[in-house]
């Protein structure tokens, strides 16, 4: 039930309630802390005032901004000067930033785990032309242990660089595989989840050659002669010329009973086709 008292309407709290959408027990608590204010009248019932309904509009909206009930009694009761709101604001909308950034870079993480488990389902000991990602070369090591060193320190001083690869390039020659570095290599497209202050200049691009491609699984973190073999193989009966340079990517890996089981991808880029 509402009433008129001059130009201004009051509400019985039930009457607000139903308006706001809010429980009673969510008005008395706004009325606990001295938000909105119920007077009672002569026939001893408590009514709420217009003012209190724009009080809770304001509430209402601010709350969706995820600020704190105290902040927003202060935005309400004048308590702050303009100068403090805006600094206060310009301090939530930084935080608001940092936090979507973060929800980026994990929706970024889950979408590349999907992607691998495509390459995984999709290219299994299957062979395919494929183009070697377009990457931004991160770091170039010698060996496994300085790369997991760099991609350690990489990470923790930018948020997101922990999405990088690391691609092994070998050389297969003279039936000899030998690894000749390893490459921290991050995808383009996931460089604008990447720490606003980080300079994409500072970081050379990767060649994008077509290549064989192919996912297989093994029981190390490199392949084998025998797969870049059937690969050659593959190339020769399509007609088709590659370099000596493999690149391999461990994608994943699980356990399998003792030991683990590693999922790569290997491009062998093409040089012509016949």
């Amino acid at each position: 039930m509402e009433r008129f008292v001059g130009n201004k309407k009051e509400y019985f709290i039930g009457d607000l309630s139903h308006m706001v959408n809010m429980s009673r027990d969510t008005l008395r608590f706004y009325e606990k802390k001295g938000i909105i204010s119920a007077k009672r009248k002569e026939n001893r019932y408590r009514y709420f005032s217009e003012d209190d309904l724009y009080r809770l509009l304001a509430i209402s909206y601010h709350r969706k901004t995820d600020d704190s009930l105290e902040n927003i009694r202060n935005f309400l009761d004048g308590s702050n000067s303009v100068s403090c709101l805006q600094t206060h604001l310009d301090s939530r909308i930084a935080e608001e930033e940092e936090e979507l950034r973060r929800h980026r870079q994990i929706i970024t993480r889950l979408k590349l785990m999907k992607r691998d488990m495509n390459a995984i389902e999709n290219h299994l000991d299957r062979c395919c032309i494929k183009p070697f990602p377009s990457s931004y070369i991160i770091g170039n090591c010698k060996s496994l242990q300085e790369s997991l060193q760099q991609w350690f320190q990489l990470s923790s001083a930018i948020a997101g660089m922990d999405m990088a690869y690391f691609y092994s390039i070998f050389s297969c020659q003279n039936n000899t595989l030998s690894c000749k570095e390893i490459q921290l290599l991050l995808y383009k497209q996931m460089w604008e989840t990447i720490q606003e202050e980080s300079d994409t200049t500072s970081y050379p691009s990767s060649p994008t050659p077509q290549c064989i491609y192919t996912v297989v699984k093994a029981e190390k973190p490199f392949p084998s002669l025998s797969l870049i073999s059937k690969m050659k193989q593959w190339a020769h009966l399509h007609g088709i010329q590659t370099d000596s340079i493999v690149y391999s990517n461990n994608m994943t890996f699980h356990f399998d009973k003792e030991k683990n089981i590693y999922y790569l991808e290997l491009y062998m880029p093409v040089t012509e086709f016949i």
